[in-house]
């Protein structure tokens, strides 16, 4: 299953419950979660396995593209959990996703998710989980 059949599933995912993380192939999965966005997050995270499709169905959210300024050494325990968060690092570009956009983010692209654009508001977004070693 290709990116675009993964992101072609989602359509008919509006109506699911509030948290979910269902199986989509078996190298990939998605996740959807309500949730409300935050002002000052800056949680950087970035990821070695997979990609991130953000794919925001209800609502508006900011996704910040970074680069780190400080160590890029990766732990075994981060490569096996596929997540490093990063606590240096610079705003190279924000994005906002929603109203059918959506942001594509590859592994080693540090991101911060989940960011309000004006003020904090609720939002559903779906999460898709692409594992491009397999």
């Amino acid at each position: 299953m290709g990116l675009y059949e993964l992101l072609l599933t989602v359509k008919g995912l509006k109506k699911s419950h509030p948290v979910q993380i269902q199986q989509l192939k078996e190298n990939s999965f998605c996740k959807i979660e309500k949730y409300e966005t935050k002002t000052n997050f800056a949680r950087c995270e970035e990821h070695f396995r997979y990609c991130d499709i953000q794919y925001p169905i209800d609502g508006l959210e900011c996704v910040s593209l970074c680069n780190p300024t400080g160590s890029t050494q990766v732990s075994e325990e981060q490569l096996s959990t596929d997540l490093k968060i990063h606590t240096e690092f610079e705003v190279l570009h924000k994005f906002v996703i929603g109203n059918g956009f959506f942001l594509i983010l590859f592994p080693g692209e540090l991101h911060i998710p989940c960011q309000a654009i004006d003020k904090p508001q609720l939002i559903k977004k779906c999460t898709i989980k692409y594992n491009f070693t397999k």
